[in-house]
């Protein structure tokens, strides 16, 4: 058993089966689990109670309706209240993950998504990464401008979605457009390898053809870099690796 002892989980799924299986993972993991069944008591829970993380399904209505986005309203809420959501789903499309996770003048809605049948430990370890990235957060060291914005680290890379505010070694860098949101994507999903079809998807959409992909994400990633001052032949945050991706180490 980890040590998540106290740690506040809102399961949210329509499937009564699939709470019950979640809960049991969850709890054999020190997770205290609470259920919503729908959407009304998922927005209950979150503005009565505001759990430590949510876990909602993506079609928290309708499982058979590939329109339902409702669990997107309870991603919603949870971001209103800075609760963090991962949004779940039997249905895993690029299209949804875009839906949930990128900018568009906004917060993003969720901090990371997943498909419903992912393996229980690949579940866990998102959940655990989702919830140390808010340790990191609320443990770093103050920012030099007290009272503005959240507390920034003096070393490392650091980057604020609630402003598109990235920062360096504890230094403003202005990025903006298709590179914040390259390096955005990367980010929620640090540590973990990201392949090169996923982040097009994720930072330009579908309608970009296969001969196009790869020249536009190498020259994307090659200004990425010039950004944070590195480069392919010595990364120290974007990291290539060969066959597969890139990967964001912090």
């Amino acid at each position: 058993m980890h040590q998540t002892a106290q740690v506040r989980l809102l399961l949210a799924d329509n499937l009564p089966d699939y709470r019950k299986a979640m809960r049991l993972v969850l709890a054999l993991d020190g997770y205290l689990v609470e259920e919503a069944a729908s959407v009304s008591a998922a927005i209950g829970t979150l503005k009565t109670s505001p759990p430590d993380l949510v876990l909602v399904d993506l079609r928290l209505t309708d499982d058979t309706d590939d329109q339902d986005f409702s669990g997107l309203e309870v991603a919603n809420v949870a971001r209103d209240l800075r609760v963090p959501c991962i949004i779940m789903t039997a249905y895993p499309s690029w299209q949804a993950a875009v839906l949930a996770l990128r900018h568009r003048g906004s917060e993003s809605l969720a901090a990371d998504f997943v498909s419903k049948g992912t393996a229980p430990h690949s579940m866990l370890d998102t959940i655990r990464q989702v919830l140390s990235r808010r340790e990191v957060l609320n443990d770093e060291v103050p920012s030099s401008s007290p009272g503005i914005g959240p507390a920034v680290p003096s070393r490392g890379l650091f980057l604020d979605s609630d402003r598109r505010v990235v920062w360096l070694d504890g230094e403003q860098v202005d990025i903006y457009e298709q590179p914040y949101a390259l390096l955005e994507y990367l980010y929620r999903k640090a540590g973990t390898v990201c392949s090169r079809s996923e982040l097009i998807e994720a930072v330009y959409g579908s309608n970009v053809t296969a001969y196009d992909m790869d020249k536009a994400l190498e020259g994307l990633v090659r200004r990425l870099r010039e950004k944070l001052g590195e480069t392919a032949a010595n990364p120290r945050h974007i990291m290539s690796v060969k066959g597969r991706g890139f990967r964001l180490d912090l």
